[in-house]
């Protein structure tokens, strides 16, 4: 095939760290890359401040533990460059997701209250690896960056402005070709080959037809897996 004149579809995925669903559809997307024409770029939107800014005044006062490993993603991504963001959620995902990780479930079950596990030793371990000062986990406790966080969230196209901007507030969200964001796909583990190809081919279908508004499956479908590898 030449290469030349393959048309790649791009692929923005918003997640947030602490996810352990977004682990696994950022992980089955890989896999497509393998198998289809496919481009992912993803960007750190932060469940914490999607959420606590839907809530009836605002987002409250003080520090969220759960939005440090978001705000360390966000600094990553102003001071080395986007191109840090993969690598870097990676090393703090397969961390933060295996087993005695800590999440098992967490961000499935956040309410907004709970402040979350302590995962200050996972994050800066994944700095290390990535190349990046682990003195950079100290961005964890600074505000500031919730600000990039929402300009994040913003880009999702159909999230920004009109009577539906509050209602995206969870990840995964994924736009193709810059169509409307879509949350999801939700999968409970992660296909591989030919099986993940064809998982995009339906999912690819109904994200590029703007008349599709929600599809739900109207039983849950178990735990997600994120140990379980392609």
């Amino acid at each position: 095939m030449d290469q030349s004149r393959v048309v790649y579809d791009e692929v923005d995925l918003w997640f947030d760290p602490l996810c352990s669903r977004t682990w696994i559809t950022y992980r089955w997307l890989r896999e497509v890359e393998r198998v289809r024409p496919v481009r992912v770029r993803p960007h750190c939107a932060g469940v914490a401040v999607m959420r606590a800014d839907a809530l009836p005044g605002g987002a409250p006062e003080g520090p969220d533990p759960a939005r440090g490993p978001a705000r360390v993603l966000a600094a990553a991504g102003v001071e080395r460059g986007r191109c840090t963001l993969a690598p870097l959620y990676e090393a703090m995902a397969r961390r933060l997701h295996t087993e005695g990780g800590g999440l098992a479930g967490w961000c499935e079950r956040w309410d907004g209250t709970d402040p979350g596990p302590t995962v200050d030793d996972p994050i800066r371990a994944a700095l290390m690896e990535v190349g990046l000062c682990p003195s950079l986990a100290r961005e964890m406790a600074v505000s500031t960056w919730d600000d990039v966080l929402r300009a994040e969230h913003r880009r999702i196209p159909g999230a920004g402005e009109g009577p539906g901007a509050a209602a995206v507030t969870d990840v995964p969200v994924l736009s193709v070709n810059g169509h409307v964001g879509r949350y999801g796909p939700v999968l409970s583990a992660i296909p591989a080959d030919e099986r993940a190809g064809r998982v995009w081919d339906g999912f690819r279908a109904i994200a590029s037809e703007e008349l599709i508004v929600e599809v739900r499956q109207v039983t849950w479908g178990g735990e997600p897996a994120p140990d379980a590898g392609p």
